[in-house]
Formats: structure tokens, sequence, C-alpha cells
């Protein structure tokens, strides 16, 4: 099947998105421990904005693996109902 590294693919993007969110929050956390700047606040705000960026496409990607999941398992239910009904044919 062709979806198997498409699948794969997906859970490496996921990892890297995962692995730059928490760096990405670390810095963040880092940061508001000190005293900010103008210059500061503003690489905090484009951090933060970027932040949700990520966590926004992290949500997508999950959200297309699950109906990935579901495509897989209505296609089972249709072939497992075209097995009964030619059984009762």
């Amino acid at each position: 099947m062709t979806r198997q590294p498409e699948q794969s693919d997906r859970k490496q993007i996921q990892q890297i998105l995962t692995a730059n969110v928490r760096a990405l929050d670390d810095r963040i956390e880092e940061a508001w421990d000190g005293d900010l700047t103008t210059d500061d606040e503003r690489l905090q705000l484009t951090r933060l904005r970027t932040l949700a960026h990520l966590a926004r496409e992290y949500r997508l990607l999950a959200r297309d693996a699950d109906l990935d999941e579901m495509e897989a398992e209505v296609d089972l239910l249709q072939e497992a109902t075209a097995l009964t009904d030619g059984e009762d044919k």
C-alpha cells in the first residue's frame, strides 16, 4: 500500500514538531525569568506565535492520522459487508 510511507513521514514530522515545541517552550520559560527589554518582549511574542503555529500544525497532523485510521476502518467494514452480502446470495 502507498499509505505506509505517508504515515512514516507524518510520524517523523510529528517528532520534529514535538522537539521544536519543547525547545521553544524552554526558551520562552527561560526568558520570562529575566528582565525583558522591548526587544526581548518582541522576541517573546514571535516565539509565542511560532509556538502556537507549531502546535496547530501538530494538531492538524494528528487529525489527519485519525481520518486515515477511520478511512481504513470504513474500508474494512465495506469489505466485510461485501463478503457477507456475497455469502447471503
